[in-house]
Parts: structure tokens; C-alpha cells; sequence
């Protein structure tokens, strides 16, 4: 049998192994304070069954920031402008959530 006719086997017989490295991501993203120029920015992640080596902080869809803890302050922000913030969970092994 030939590596990829094995690796498509392996698929279906066991599906739950190709996807149970799917990583979730950040919830409860909160406000924990905010200012005139500035907000901070807190989260959960379970890390139960991984090992997170840092978080990654996206301000509208650009990577501005990375953090080893569950809390990020953004500051220099423009009063009256509109942000959305993404968080994603980086784990020891490289892997993005």
C-alpha cells in the first residue's frame, strides 16, 4: 500500500484524529477597562488540553500585537473611530487557533 492510499484509509477509519488538532479559539472577550485613548481587552481560553505559548491581537483584521497572558491594553486609539479585535491562541507547537 502506498503512503497516500494509507493516509486515505487512515482518514476514514479514523476521522477523529485528522480533526482533533483543531484548535479552538479565545472566547469571552470582554472590555475590562477603557479610556479616552486606550482599552483593555480580556479573555478565556481553556487550557486544559493545550499548552499556549502566547495570543495574537488583531485590531481590525491586522496583527498589532502578541501576549503570553489573557489581557491586552491598546492604546493611542482615535476617539470616535470604530475597532473590531480578534484573539487567536498560539500553543507551544506552533499551531494557531
Amino acid at each position: 500500500m502506498k503512503l497516500r492510499e494509507f493516509l486515505y484509509v487512515l482518514l476514514i477509519l479514523f476521522p477523529v484524529l485528522a480533526f482533533s488538532d483543531v484548535l479552538p479559539a479565545p472566547h469571552n472577550l470582554k472590555i475590562l477597562r477603557s479610556g479616552y485613548r486606550k482599552i483593555t481587552l480580556q479573555w478565556s481560553y481553556d487550557t486544559t488540553l493545550t499548552q499556549v505559548a502566547h495570543y495574537i491581537i488583531y485590531r481590525n483584521d491586522l496583527q498589532i500585537s502578541q501576549v503570553n497572558g489573557k489581557e491586552f491594553t491598546d492604546s493611542d486609539l482615535i476617539p470616535g473611530t470604530q475597532y473590531t479585535y480578534k484573539i487567536a491562541a498560539v500553543t507551544v507547537g506552533g499551531q494557531t487557533s
